[in-house]
């Protein structure tokens, strides 16, 4: 598993909109309920050149979860020296894309995905399994399994894996057992070769983040030191990806 090299690790300030414990200041009266959370992790390289490491409580909402859940740990992810699994992966590595190019990583995002039987309370945890070779030879290599949101590369067509469900060769399930999620963002827009099927790779939309709140923005971006710039109307990325 992929561990941040302590020695080059910057310090990361918290946001000033957001308490030391992660939380957001919401401004919620008393009686309100407080907004179920969730851990994310992200390991990313900076403008500088430093790795830094932050890890931080954040709401389990779709803007989070879709930013840091694509691929489970045990997803090979091919690159120039062989497949590499992707709880490996961190920034400064090279993976091969579905374009043929190879690509640097920059960022990596992860969360743990925990079963729901005995907590109805929590958001519904469901995963899709691509069974092997599904798309033909070795699209997938092997079963693959996918956050439903993760983002398939058909020809000119992308779509998520929940809308290629068919309850055959392409199922959704509902894991025993907790399972460590992760997402990619690369140098340039690419897709990853997800045991051999290309996933998009995370890129940060713009209309997202222009939806936010700026407590709720301060937040999400504090995860992408130096990744991610916000001006008063506009969102630009280093990655180009904005």
């Amino acid at each position: 598993m992929y561990e941040p090299r302590l020695a080059k690790t910057a310090t990361l300030p918290i946001p000033p909109a957001v308490k030391r414990d992660g939380t957001q200041r919401s401004g919620r009266q008393p009686h309100e309920s407080a907004p179920l959370m969730r851990k994310y992790a992200a390991a990313c390289i900076t403008k500088d050149g430093k790795e830094a490491w932050v890890e931080r409580l954040a709401p389990a909402s779709p803007d989070f979860e879709q930013a840091f859940s694509a691929v489970t740990h045990s997803t090979l992810i091919f690159s120039p020296n062989g497949p590499i699994q992707a709880s490996d992966i961190g920034p400064g590595d090279e993976i091969t894309g579905a374009s043929g190019k190879t690509r640097k990583v920059l960022w990596v995002g992860s969360m743990t995905g925990v079963p729901t039987f005995d907590n109805p309370q929590l958001p519904e945890f469901r995963l899709v399994r691509v069974a092997a070779d599904a798309f033909g030879l070795d699209r997938p290599m092997g079963d693959l399994t996918l956050a439903p949101h993760a983002l398939l590369y058909m020809g000119r067509e992308i779509i998520s894996a929940a809308d290629r469900v068919d309850g055959d060769a392409i199922c959704a399930i509902m894991p025993q057992s907790s399972v460590r999620m992760y997402h990619i963002m690369l140098d340039q827009p690419d897709h990853l070769l997800a045991n051999g099927l290309p996933v998009s790779s995370y890129a940060p939309s713009p209309r997202m983040l222009d939806r936010m709140g700026p407590n709720r923005k301060a937040l999400f971006t504090s995860f992408f030191p130096g990744l991610i710039e916000t001006g008063e109307n506009t969102t630009h990325s280093i990655s180009n990806f904005a």
